[in-house]
């Protein structure tokens, strides 16, 4: 009976009876790395740009559909959307992280008020989406390869 030759691998780069040889040549796997070094290239460009894409898509569609002028209406008032109850304006003291915070309590209210029960519904199944995505954050500020790093603050 004669031995087979050992077939490689593509994906290991070992025989496929997966036993050692230390005599046996290393295969080099050019096309996974010049396809891994493709996928990389395509990654440092195509995710920059939908980064910036994010803030074109949020700001612009809000100014154009006319939602950001809406919630300006609002704090504006002094009043909270679809009621009488002033908005409350302070919350730190520090005039751009209050001016957010009354922007962000003027575009949640009707959301989580519940006079409107199908926004409140959505609102549920978005903080389901959301608190999936933060435990994911958390779990990764958790994993000792981000101790001490901007990711685990």
């Amino acid at each position: 009976m004669q031995a087979a030759s050992p077939i490689y691998d593509r994906h290991i780069n070992t025989p496929s009876n997966h036993r050692f040889n230390p005599q046996s040549p290393a295969i080099p796997n050019v096309i996974h790395s010049q396809r891994r070094t493709a996928n990389m290239a395509i990654a440092k460009v195509l995710l920059p740009s939908l980064s910036l894409f994010v803030f074109y898509a949020i700001f612009y569609y809000a100014d154009i559909n006319g939602l950001r002028a809406l919630g300006e209406q609002y704090i504006a008032s002094g009043t909270l959307p679809g009621t009488n109850e002033p908005i409350r304006t302070i919350y730190t003291g520090i005039e751009p992280i209050d001016h957010l915070l009354t922007t962000l309590t003027a575009f949640f209210w009707p959301t989580t008020d519940g006079s409107h029960p199908s926004l409140l519904l959505h609102s549920i199944a978005f903080s389901g989406t959301f608190g999936s995505a933060w435990v994911l954050i958390t779990l990764e500020a958790w994993r000792k390869g981000n101790a001490w790093t901007i990711a685990a603050l």
